[in-house]
């Protein structure tokens, strides 16, 4: 109700200090005059927004001297109207206009909107239950209307009945890991709008492994350097550990450690690491993968003179059984001479 007073005029109750676009302003009061009169009895509103209406209702009123005229109406909230507005009241007869201006209230377009979700930790690919609630700025139910869910560049439409409303979203199989907000936009027909949002987290769910090394080939003494790459559902890196274990071309377990993923993990190859092909293989969230490195094979020896001492050492990777040439020289002459060797891995021979 909305407090009107003037000389011969006074409203006794408001019902609201706040409406919204559509909503209809309820007052009554009496009309107080000492004489008999009859007049007309006119109720308009006003608005800072420019917007003024002064025969929004009339009527005309028989008063009796000294006696209280009781009325109560109701006036509808023109649809222009916004802002900090009045209702302007004049009762006349004759020349006299008896005028006045009631108390403030505010006329808006917002709409008050609270949304739950039935999941706030969804999976990807699950559904989730969209509920919510619209309210009045006065606070009173939002008879009919539509609600608009926005999540990402999807859209789905549902209705407000009696300030309630409800819609299931499908969440994409490879949506991204991480915080998502779904936006829910209301409007109804009498141009009051409203929206607001609410925030879930998707939690990443591993659906890949792979484990690579830097290069394909080495040679003994080199440094493999190894990556774990743990993927989510959209492809985005995870970090988290993978377990590796590494093994010779014989399938002898020669390594096992645990590392970080999407940090590179660097192995030193020993300088009697055997030729052939190795395997890398990698645990991490029940997914698996491995990856292969060919060490080549390295015949090589290196020679020693000492005086007239000629040591041989196998320096490669494998059997040394080939001759050996050795380039000796003395004050007189230069000679060269050959040895048959058989060297096991770093053996040496003494000649």
């Amino acid at each position: 109700m909305t407090n009107v007073v003037f000389a011969t005029v006074s409203i006794n109750n408001i019902g609201s200090s706040t409406y919204n676009l559509g909503k209809s302003l309820s007052l009554n009061g009496y009309i107080l005059e000492n004489q008999n009169v009859q007049g007309l009895l006119r109720l308009g509103i006003s608005c800072n927004n420019g917007s003024q209406y002064s025969n929004l209702f009339s009527k005309y009123i028989t008063v009796k001297a000294d006696e209280k005229e009781f009325f109560s109406e109701s006036l509808d909230i023109p649809e222009d109207s916004e802002g900090r507005c009045a209702v302007q009241a004049s009762f006349s007869f004759g020349d006299v206009v008896d005028e006045a201006q009631g108390s403030y209230f505010t006329v808006s377009t917002d709409l008050n909107i609270k949304i739950t979700l039935s999941d706030y930790t969804p999976a990807p690919g699950s559904e989730i239950l969209v509920s919510g609630d619209v309210k009045t700025l006065s606070g009173e139910n939002l008879q009919n209307g539509v609600a608009y869910v926005l999540l990402d560049s999807k859209i789905d439409k549902t209705e407000v009945v009696r300030g309630l409303f409800e819609k299931k979203v499908t969440l994409d199989n490879k949506i991204k890991s991480g915080v998502h907000s779904i936006k829910v936009e209301v409007s109804d027909s009498n141009g009051n709008i409203g929206d607001t949002e609410v925030a879930f987290t998707i939690d990443a769910i591993p659906s890949t492994l792979k484990i690579t090394t830097d290069k394909m080939a080495y040679k003994p003494k080199d440094e493999v350097v190894v990556n774990a790459e743990l993927k989510d559902q959209t492809g985005d890196l995870i970090e988290d550990q993978a377990s590796i274990t590494l093994r010779d071309p014989n399938g002898i377990t020669k390594l096992t450690k645990v590392i970080n993923t999407q940090e590179d993990f660097k192995i030193i190859l020993e300088d009697t690491t055997a030729p052939g092909t190795w395997v890398l293989s990698g645990e991490s969230k029940d997914y698996v993968s491995e990856a292969k490195f060919v060490v080549d094979k390295i015949e090589d020896v290196s020679i020693e003179v000492i005086g007239s001492t000629v040591t041989i050492t196998n320096i490669g990777n494998v059997v040394y059984d080939k001759p050996v040439e050795v380039n000796l020289k003395n004050d007189l002459k230069s000679y060269r001479i050959i040895k048959k060797v058989d060297l096991a891995l770093g053996e040496s021979a003494v000649f």
